[in-house]
Formats: C-alpha cells, sequence, structure tokens
C-alpha cells in the first residue's frame, strides 16, 4: 500500500470533516417538530354538507368563512340567540355523524380482529393436516374463501351505516327551516 492510498482511507481521515446532520428544522416552527397545517381538513361530507346549505366546524374554519363570520354579525339579542341555538343544532347533527362513524370504525376493526383469528385458528389446524396428510390431497382450504367473505361482508355493512349516516346527516340539513350557511361562533 502506498502513502497516497493511505492517506485517502477513511480511517486516516481527521474526524473534523466528517458532518453529522440532525433532524431536519422545519422553517416556520425552528425545530424538528412538523408545522401543523394552516388550514382545516376538509372531508367530502363536509362539501355535501356545505352543498345542503349546512355548515361543518371544518369548512367554517377556513380563514374567508372566518372572516365573513367576523363581518356578519347579529344586531340584536334575540337574533344572537337564535344563532346560537342554530349553531348548536348543526354542531349536535355534526357529532351524531361523526360518533356513528367513530362506532361503526370500532364495530369493523372487532368485526376485522374475530375473523383474522379464526382464520390464524384455522390455518394451524390446515397446516397440521396438510402436514400429516401431504399425500392424500384431503386437506380443504375452503376457510380461507369463508374467511374472506366475513371480512368484505362486514367492510361492506360498514360503508352501507356510514353512507346511511352521511345521507342521513344531509338529509336534516336539507329539512332544516332556515338552514344558514355562516356560523356565527367567534
Amino acid at each position: 500500500m502506498s502513502a497516497g492510498s493511505a492517506s485517502s482511507s477513511v480511517y486516516s481521515r481527521s474526524t473534523d470533516s466528517v458532518k453529522i446532520h440532525g433532524p431536519p428544522v422545519h422553517r416556520r416552527t425552528g425545530s424538528n417538530v412538523p408545522p401543523e397545517p394552516d388550514c382545516p381538513h376538509i372531508t367530502a361530507a363536509d362539501h355535501h354538507i356545505g352543498d345542503a346549505r349546512g355548515f361543518s366546524t371544518a369548512l367554517e374554519s377556513t380563514a374567508s368563512r372566518l372572516q365573513i363570520a367576523k363581518k356578519d354579525r347579529p344586531s340584536t339579542d334575540h337574533e344572537w340567540q337564535i344563532s346560537l341555538l342554530d349553531e348548536l343544532t348543526g354542531i349536535r347533527w355534526e357529532n351524531e355523524f361523526y360518533g356513528a362513524c367513530s362506532d361503526l370504525y370500532d364495530e369493523l376493526v372487532l368485526a376485522v380482529t374475530q375473523a383474522s383469528r379464526e382464520l390464524l385458528s384455522q390455518s394451524q389446524s390446515y397446516l397440521r393436516d396438510y402436514l400429516s396428510e401431504q399425500d392424500s390431497g384431503t386437506v380443504n382450504r375452503g376457510f380461507l374463501l369463508q374467511g374472506a367473505r366475513k371480512l368484505n361482508t362486514a367492510l361492506q355493512n360498514s360503508q352501507a351505516c356510514q353512507a346511511a349516516a352521511l345521507q342521513s346527516w344531509i338529509d336534516k340539513w336539507e329539512q332544516a327551516p332556515g338552514a344558514r350557511k355562516s356560523v356565527r361562533w367567534l
């Protein structure tokens, strides 16, 4: 090994030349924690409610709607109370919908867990039978199809119930007399 090749070795280099970078620093926060989003996450459900002359917390938290809410204040105490009751009703409807979605999610997780446990149990039985009866070919794998059907049924039921809850929320807005588009909660 020549002298030139020894100086190019990783082990012969000075430790001062090695730069170790830490986690990335974000410009807005000045730390390695990512910044919070500037605007709320608006879902398709929020847009459906907006189309039905209703409001949702996410829609009303956008910058343009917050500015409108600041400008358009009720002039009398009675109007103020009516607008607050309307807002309370709308927020209750929103909470009912998201509560139903949360319950559906919990039910779906439970169904998936149960189906997965059944599949694991039956897979162990299948493997045991397969190893003991390799030559006979009588081992049944129908449990896989049955498990997939259970999972698919649970998912379809959950999606149907979520769609029904969304439609119920939209129907409430469409049937609400004098539904207001803007929330005045500032």
